[in-house]
């Protein structure tokens, strides 16, 4: 497969389409180490708060990433665990996991469970952002309970009145822990701190921290301190505490499914050796190349590329399409041209030949790109399925994908895509991660639509961008092999 990839790689740049970007098509496929058949092994997922609004969305978020991932789980209360006692937990769960807001306020008498279940009896515990850091009053505590099991003072009261959450970085001690840690290759940028297209470096929500006795993963430095973000801590026994010093559940809500789902499938597979259910056939990743045609100016570059023999059948593209005969404006007659036979109906007919063809946006791609939030409702409707119509008339063929151009993805789209049969689409949000169910605006987008978000390179998501901002081919080419390793 690689001598193939070499043999195309410098033609490919060559012809170079509007935002051809990657996108991770499957889970990274860990290796895991199942447990003995007689046990009832599964995740517990502990939730002290199921009444809040809050609370319910973050439990939801958990729910959905744990299903999706395949991992077995079952929703606890500190009441439920106190019934088991510490050798019973063990005999029920794996690992618990402990997600923020929900158990903000804990029973004293539950965290000693939960220590006694790691230190003793070498359960796996994962402590999100700030468990046990309230009284059942809701009076702060000076240590939160569970701050000695995890190695780390977290949440600490800052002098002055200063809030105790800041924004920071998330760099790790290493591009391979990264890698170790789910983070996609080309998420991280030189300083091994995660970013992300066109942003740079992401800021995330940190509380205040002092790592005391555990292994720091991640961490978040400034002139005068360095807080951790990610850390172990590890008990003879085989027991784990693993602490993160970030709200997850709440970076998936803003479209950022990578942050939450790689920490949780590290720590699952790696740390709880929790067997699932993968979801894809055989177990295999896989990478999907996305094609965006966005006006007629790209026509010279498909020809090379056919010539090229870069278009072939057994490896398909997901080739999305801008329709229209116009790009910046009605009447400019720049677009593609779809059902013009002089212009682009023949180049659409042999490219349905080699992927599956997908809505690019609606009809004028600039224009709809850069106006679809001042558009009537009714008119970017009437945009949309021209676009559809065009594509399905040319090729006979239902269209199942779409992409926004230039990341203009609004909530209520999805409604349309839906009726329209859509059963996925491209994603500029979640960047790094595969495929999901995503949320936009904290809203669920919902159970029939897959989001596909593209596998940045830094600041970058498409190789005409990287062309632009002269990146070397030789740093593209092995940014992509490393992907291939990374997903395959």
């Amino acid at each position: 497969m690689k001598n193939m990839f070499n043999k195309r790689f410098a033609g490919f740049l060559l012809a170079l389409v509007c935002l051809s970007a990657i996108l991770p098509a499957l889970t990274v496929l860990l290796h895991t180490s199942w447990a003995e058949p007689a046990r009832n092994v599964q995740v517990g997922l502990l939730a002290g708060d199921r009444e809040s609004e809050q609370g319910k969305l973050i439990l939801a978020v958990y729910e959905q990433l744990l299903k999706e991932e395949g991992f077995p789980y079952q929703v606890v209360t500190p009441g439920d665990l106190a019934g088991y006692g510490g050798a019973a937990l063990k005999e029920h769960f794996e690992a618990l996991v402990v997600p923020e807001c929900l158990n903000s306020a804990m029973p004293p008498g539950v965290a000693g469970l939960i220590s006694s279940y790691v230190r003793e009896y070498g359960g796996q515990v994962l402590i999100v952002f700030d468990p046990a850091t309230e009284t059942l009053e809701g009076m702060q505590r000076q240590v939160p309970l569970l701050a000695d099991l995890a190695g780390v003072r977290y949440y600490l009261p800052v002098p002055g009145g200063q809030d105790l959450t800041y924004s920071g970085c998330w760099y790790f001690t290493s591009a391979g822990q990264g890698r170790e840690w789910g983070i996609t290759p080309g998420k991280l940028d030189k300083d091994n701190a995660v970013s992300s297209y066109s942003y740079g470096k992401l800021k995330f929500e940190h509380s205040w921290a002092v790592n005391v006795d555990a292994q720091v993963v991640a961490f978040d430095t400034g002139e005068d301190f360095s807080n951790p973000v990610i850390t172990v801590k590890c008990y003879e026994n085989g027991g784990a505490a693993v602490y993160v010093n970030m709200p997850l559940g709440k970076y998936k809500i803003r479209s950022d499914d990578l942050t939450p789902r790689s920490v949780l499938r590290t720590f699952l597979i790696r740390y709880a050796k929790i067997p699932r259910l993968v979801n894809s056939p055989g177990g295999k990743g896989g990478l999907v190349f996305n094609l965006h045609i966005c006006s007629g100016a790209y026509f010279r570059a498909l020809m090379v590329m056919m010539m090229q023999g870069l278009f072939q059948k057994d490896l398909p593209f997901s080739i999305h399409i801008t329709a229209g005969p116009d790009t910046y404006k009605l009447g400019d007659g720049a677009g593609f041209f779809a059902e013009s036979k002089y212009r682009g109906r023949p180049v659409l007919e042999v490219l349905q030949n080699y992927g599956e063809i997908g809505s690019h946006g609606g009809w004028i791609h600039n224009f709809f790109a850069y106006n679809l939030q001042y558009l009537p409702l009714r008119e970017a409707d009437r945009l949309i399925n021209w676009n559809f119509n065009a594509l399905e008339a040319v090729t006979g063929r239902k269209v199942r994908e779409y992409s926004d151009p230039g990341g203009n993805h609004p909530f209520w789209i999805n409604s349309f895509l839906e009726e329209s049969g859509v059963n996925s689409y491209y994603s500029a949000g979640d960047s790094g991660a595969g495929p999901t169910r995503s949320y936009i605006d904290g809203k669920y987008t919902g159970p029939k639509m897959w989001a596909f978000p593209v596998s940045p390179y830094g600041k970058y998501a498409s190789l005409e961008e990287m062309e632009r901002g002269h990146v070397p081919p030789g740093e593209v080419k092995q940014w992509m092999e490393d992907l291939v390793d990374f997903f395959c």
